[in-house]
């Protein structure tokens, strides 16, 4: 296993610096501005800003970005299997977003509500998120909060007031371009703005091919206008070429 798969075993979460460039960052922005702008451009303050899921339906454009080697390569290993993308989408945001409460992605009925952990559950990460942080986690847009925690480790909240810093948090602090691989019981929150500017990030949730257990955050969209993307870009339709298990008949 490599180092940053072990990190993610190990602290719940990796960071890869500036995996892509300031020219790929500047059109990530504006496929995503084009992508609001269609969608009546909402609000993007409050708690979570704009969201769009799935994101490939609302901004096809940004397949090309999904197949990125040196990510995908950290979450096969991570997940043991071949990747398949489980859920796409992005998060747009401005100064006005407030405090963003401690949260996890595990699978259950409701947000931040989930079935308890098998008691056979082992070893094994089952699902990641990797979101590309298009204007770094930084004092500025609003730093990425995160409880380290070992695949072993309990699902439960290790405090109750999910409003507030946590006593044994890590400031994820990473430059513009930059993608953060955890496990989706890793729990994350985020810091408000403290200057006016834009903290966009995107990504989805990834699942090894052979899990054919649904999650309750799958989404899908197989339109035509992937089509081309996947002619083009061999491993977005590796990613791509199955649809999650929630979808399947």
């Amino acid at each position: 296993m490599s180092p940053d798969a072990k990190l993610v075993y190990e602290q719940g979460y990796v960071v890869l610096e500036s995996v892509y460039s300031a020219d790929e960052c500047a059109e990530m922005e504006r496929i995503l501005l084009n992508a609001w702008e269609r969608d009546n451009k909402r609000p993007m303050g409050g708690r979570f800003g704009c969201v769009f899921h799935p994101l490939l339906k609302y901004a096809p454009d940004m397949a090309p970005f999904y197949a990125k080697p040196e990510v995908v390569d950290v979450m096969a290993d991570v997940l043991r299997d071949d990747v398949l993308l489980a859920h796409s989408g992005a998060l747009l945001a401005n100064e006005e977003r407030g405090w963003c409460d401690w949260h996890a992605h595990l699978n259950g009925n409701q947000f931040n509500q989930w079935y308890d952990k098998p008691a056979d559950y082992g070893e094994r990460v089952e699902r990641v998120l990797a979101n590309v942080y298009l204007h770094g986690s930084t004092e500025r847009t609003g730093q990425l909060l995160v409880h380290p925690r070992k695949v072993t480790d309990s699902w439960q909240f290790p405090h109750e007031d999910r409003l507030s810093e946590w006593d044994g948090q890590t400031v994820v602090n990473c430059p513009a371009g930059s993608v953060v691989i955890f496990d989706i019981a890793l729990f994350h929150a985020a810091r408000r703005p403290t200057q006016p500017g834009l903290r966009f990030l995107w990504g989805g949730h990834y699942t090894g091919k052979a899990n054919a257990v649904p999650h309750r955050e799958d989404n899908w969209h197989n339109g035509e206008e992937l089509t081309p993307y996947r002619e083009q870009f061999p491993l977005f339709a590796s990613l791509t070429e199955l649809p999650p298990a929630k979808f399947r008949v």
